[in-house]
Protein backbone atom coordinates (compact mmCIF):
# COMPACT_ATOMS: atom_id res chain seq x y z
CA UNK A 1 0.00 0.00 0.00
CA UNK A 2 1.68 3.15 -1.18
CA UNK A 3 -0.33 5.83 0.57
CA UNK A 4 0.93 6.83 3.99
CA UNK A 5 -1.07 7.67 7.08
CA UNK A 6 -0.36 11.13 8.40
CA UNK A 7 0.94 11.34 11.95
CA UNK A 8 -2.27 13.11 13.05
CA UNK A 9 -4.39 10.21 11.85
CA UNK A 10 -1.99 7.72 13.38
CA UNK A 11 -2.16 9.40 16.77
CA UNK A 12 -5.95 9.13 16.75
CA UNK A 13 -5.56 5.38 16.30
CA UNK A 14 -4.02 5.03 19.77
CA UNK A 15 -7.36 3.91 21.18
CA UNK A 16 -7.35 1.02 18.69
CA UNK A 17 -3.70 0.15 19.08
CA UNK A 18 -2.19 -0.39 22.55
CA UNK A 19 1.34 -0.18 21.12
CA UNK A 20 0.66 3.42 20.13
CA UNK A 21 0.37 4.28 23.83
CA UNK A 22 3.93 3.07 24.43
CA UNK A 23 5.71 4.04 21.22
CA UNK A 24 5.18 7.59 19.96
CA UNK A 25 3.74 7.73 16.45
CA UNK A 26 6.72 9.76 15.25
CA UNK A 27 9.03 6.84 16.12
CA UNK A 28 7.17 4.45 13.83
CA UNK A 29 7.68 4.20 10.09
CA UNK A 30 4.81 4.94 7.74
CA UNK A 31 4.63 1.24 6.86
CA UNK A 32 4.35 0.31 10.55
CA UNK A 33 1.53 2.82 11.00
CA UNK A 34 -0.30 1.38 8.01
CA UNK A 35 0.21 -2.16 9.27
CA UNK A 36 -1.15 -1.28 12.71
CA UNK A 37 -4.14 0.50 11.22
CA UNK A 38 -4.98 -2.57 9.14
CA UNK A 39 -4.33 -5.08 11.94
CA UNK A 40 -6.48 -3.20 14.43
CA UNK A 41 -9.43 -2.85 12.06
CA UNK A 42 -9.18 -5.94 9.84
CA UNK A 43 -11.58 -8.25 11.69
CA UNK A 44 -14.25 -5.60 12.16
CA UNK A 45 -14.15 -4.47 8.54
CA UNK A 46 -14.06 -8.03 7.18
CA UNK A 47 -17.14 -8.99 9.24
CA UNK A 48 -18.94 -5.82 8.19
CA UNK A 49 -18.33 -6.56 4.51
CA UNK A 50 -19.10 -10.27 4.93
CA UNK A 51 -22.54 -9.38 6.32
CA UNK A 52 -23.20 -7.44 3.12
CA UNK A 53 -21.84 -9.84 0.48
CA UNK A 54 -22.41 -13.18 2.22
CA UNK A 55 -19.35 -15.11 1.09
CA UNK A 56 -15.77 -15.31 2.29
CA UNK A 57 -13.78 -14.92 -0.97
CA UNK A 58 -15.66 -11.77 -2.00
CA UNK A 59 -15.47 -10.39 1.53
CA UNK A 60 -11.70 -10.94 1.59
CA UNK A 61 -11.21 -9.19 -1.75
CA UNK A 62 -13.48 -6.29 -0.82
CA UNK A 63 -11.83 -5.89 2.58
CA UNK A 64 -8.46 -5.52 0.89
CA UNK A 65 -9.94 -3.04 -1.58
CA UNK A 66 -11.51 -1.01 1.24
CA UNK A 67 -8.20 -0.70 3.09
CA UNK A 68 -6.39 0.32 -0.08
CA UNK A 69 -8.99 3.03 -0.69
CA UNK A 70 -8.77 4.24 2.91
CA UNK A 71 -4.98 4.45 2.88
CA UNK A 72 -5.02 6.25 -0.47
CA UNK A 73 -7.66 8.72 0.71
CA UNK A 74 -6.50 9.36 4.26
CA UNK A 75 -6.17 13.08 3.54
CA UNK A 76 -9.97 13.26 3.18
CA UNK A 77 -10.40 12.44 6.86
CA UNK A 78 -11.31 15.78 8.43
CA UNK A 79 -11.68 14.69 12.07
CA UNK A 80 -9.27 12.08 13.40
CA UNK A 81 -11.76 11.11 16.10
CA UNK A 82 -14.07 9.81 13.38
CA UNK A 83 -11.53 7.44 11.78
CA UNK A 84 -13.46 4.27 12.68
CA UNK A 85 -16.71 5.58 11.22
CA UNK A 86 -14.90 6.90 8.16
CA UNK A 87 -13.31 3.49 7.51
CA UNK A 88 -16.66 1.74 8.03
CA UNK A 89 -18.30 4.02 5.47
CA UNK A 90 -15.56 3.25 2.93
CA UNK A 91 -16.01 -0.48 3.59
CA UNK A 92 -19.78 -0.32 3.18
CA UNK A 93 -19.54 1.68 -0.04
CA UNK A 94 -16.91 -0.71 -1.40
CA UNK A 95 -19.11 -3.72 -0.64
CA UNK A 96 -22.17 -2.13 -2.22
CA UNK A 97 -20.41 -1.01 -5.43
Amino acid sequence: MEAALEIGVAQSLAEYCPLMEIVPAAALTEQQLQDQFVQQNLRRIFLQIYRIVGNVPDAQDLTQEAFIKALQRHEQLKDDAKAAHWLSRIATNTALD
